[in-house]
Formats: structure tokens, sequence, C-alpha cells
């Protein structure tokens, strides 16, 4: 091998399907979660959201929490295959965005996202939106 090749930075993504490996471009889409809400009860700093998944089997979908909706995105809990359901408690007043994601079979779906404000009076849940980055 020449010199100036590191050899941990090659790889070839590959997933095993039962009985051989295969090339990555052989793993079929996921497609990302659908309907995703977040609501929170007036007076409360609980947040709960649901979602649709869009996939059958064997997944998980990833849910994750951002200060800002763009950086910082931090996992708060990965869910088995049939829970559609998260509930977080104890949240600070301020705008909390979340995105969620599904995965199956060594491929990942774009991502679903949604926001709410917890305030101690009032509740405001704003657009909700589902895209694929």
């Amino acid at each position: 091998m020449p010199k100036n090749i590191n050899p941990k930075t090659w790889s070839l993504p590959v997933r095993w399907n039962g009985n051989r490996y295969s090339e990555a471009s052989d793993v079929p889409a996921v497609p990302a979660p659908t309907s995703f809400t977040a609501t929170t009860p007036i007076t409360s700093s609980t947040v709960n959201l649901a979602w649709t998944n869009n996939v059958t089997g064997d997944y998980s979908t990833l849910i994750e929490r951002s200060p800002n909706g763009s950086t910082g995105w931090a996992t708060v809990a990965t869910k088995s295959a049939g829970v559609t359901t998260h509930t977080e408690y104890g949240l600070d007043n301020a705008t909390h965005y979340y995105r969620i994601s599904t995965s199956k079979a060594g491929a990942t779906s774009g991502y679903a996202t949604a926001n709410v404000t917890v305030s101690a009076t009032t509740t405001d849940v704003n657009q909700i939106f589902a895209h694929e980055d």
C-alpha cells in the first residue's frame, strides 16, 4: 500500500440482507414520518409529540431537540417500531424545536420537524411541516 494512503479513511457502505452483503445502493429508501405535532397543555412544562410512521417491519424513530431549530441538535429519545408518541417533562419556558427521522435496514429517512412554545400562561403551537434534508 502506498505510504500516503491511510487505510482507516477507506470505507464502503454495505448491509447484510440475511444471506449476503450488498452495496448501500441496494438499501431501499425510508420514507420520513408525517403528521408530526408538538403540543403542550396550558401552564405546563410538558410537550407531547406525536407522528405517523410510514414504515413497516423492524425500524426505529430518532427524536432530536434543538434550542434554535438549526444547530445544537441533541438526541431526546429513540423509539422502537410501532411507537408514535413521546412526552417531554420539565422543559423551560421557551420555544423548543424538534425533528424526527426513521431508520430501517441501514437507511435513514429525511426529517419531519415541529416546534412549540412552552409558557407559564399560554400555549403557542407554531407552523408544523415535514420535509427531507
